[in-house]
């Protein structure tokens, strides 16, 4: 079966910083290669990366402040129509780290 080309994904440079929580800036480096919109070719993104890979995302995500994370992800822009591209990034991040998990589990 022939693969589709890679997803769209956030460039780090693209990211405004300021519209980022401080405590998250640390995240940005990830959002390159795990910001990925679309569901499936996120899933599939997931599925194709190693287990030192997904370890290294889930770890990264969790040692983030949670409560800023999850915060700033039910917020106000959680209601936007128009959120910003830092915070749908940031939603495809997190989305990412929950897939890598249950990955791992089942690699197990």
């Amino acid at each position: 079966m022939e693969r589709l080309p890679r997803p769209r994904q956030m460039d780090e440079p693209m990211t405004d910083r300021s519209r980022v929580p401080t405590q998250l800036r640390s995240l940005i480096p990830l959002l390159h290669e795990w910001a990925i919109m679309d569901d499936v070719d996120r899933s599939l993104k997931v599925e194709d990366a190693t287990t030192e890979k997904l370890q290294d995302l889930v770890d990264r995500v969790d040692a983030a402040d949670q409560d800023v994370l999850y915060g700033w992800l039910s917020g106000p822009e959680a209601r936007s129509l128009e959120p910003s591209a830092e915070y749908m990034a940031f939603t495809s991040l997190t989305m990412a780290a929950d897939e890598a998990r249950v990955t791992l589990r089942n690699r197990i």
